[in-house]
């Protein structure tokens, strides 16, 4: 089922817990109410290195509203493409960053699991840092709501991209098997950004400074007969 060209807000507001080395700040503008999560627990903990707060989809959305966010899920901690997929997207936290863009890896594994995770070396089997926030999803709601849960019980390997205005522009859903294209997502970013300046939309393969395509017929013909020169 897909869900692109929805309000996020329109889905339910799934309780999650979030892990981040980012500052408490930071995360305070996510936390949920007390009564939202049925505890009195204070909105933002600290952990060691980590800030936890519990939340929910839609105080995610709001409490970053000027920017797009990428929710990035994948099937478990300590698993084999897993580790490649996020080391990756580590490695590219200033380009997400350039554009405006807020990434969560989401998977249905335990907050704690999370800080195990990232606190075990590379060559442990772990990830080693936390560039991104870490969105614990242990009672599924979110991947049972974006339709991105396997059968067996973990989420599969979707990506999936909401604009500033709260619209979901992009998704993606993979086998358990099968890694994604990091790249693709920075070319999925460039293009959700190009649309909103210029009103043009991009054609196949279009990368960040190439020519797109004004969205009418003659727009279509001179885009056409570019390929051709």
């Amino acid at each position: 089922m897909s869900i692109v060209g929805c309000s996020i807000l329109n889905f339910p507001d799934c309780k999650v817990k979030v892990v981040s080395g980012d500052s408490v700040a930071d995360l305070s503008k996510i936390a949920s109410h007390p009564e939202v999560h049925g505890n009195s627990l204070n909105a933002v903990q600290k952990d060691g290195a980590f800030t936890i707060c519990d939340a929910t989809l839609h105080s995610i959305i709001r409490g970053y509203q000027e920017y797009k966010i990428l929710f990035f899920f994948y099937p478990l901690n300590f698993t084999f493409v897993c580790p490649s997929e996020i080391i990756a997207l580590n490695k590219m936290r200033d380009e997400f960053a350039s554009r405006k863009t807020k990434v969560f890896l989401v998977s249905v594994d335990s907050h704690y699991s999370h800080i195990a995770y990232a606190t075990t070396s590379k060559e442990n089997g772990g990830i080693g840092e936390i560039g991104h926030a870490m969105i614990s999803d242990i009672n599924k709601e979110l991947s049972i709501a974006l339709g991105v849960l396997h059968h067996s019980g973990i989420s599969l390997r979707a990506a999936i991209v909401i604009g500033d205005d709260g619209i979901v522009k992009h998704q993606t859903v993979n086998e358990l098997a099968i890694g994604r294209n990091t790249n693709e997502l920075l070319r999925i970013l460039d293009a959700i950004d190009h649309n909103k300046q210029y009103g043009e939309v991009c054609p196949i393969n279009w990368k960040k400074g190439e020519v797109a395509m004004t969205p009418n017929v003659d727009g279509m013909k001179k885009y056409i007969n570019t390929l051709d020169s």
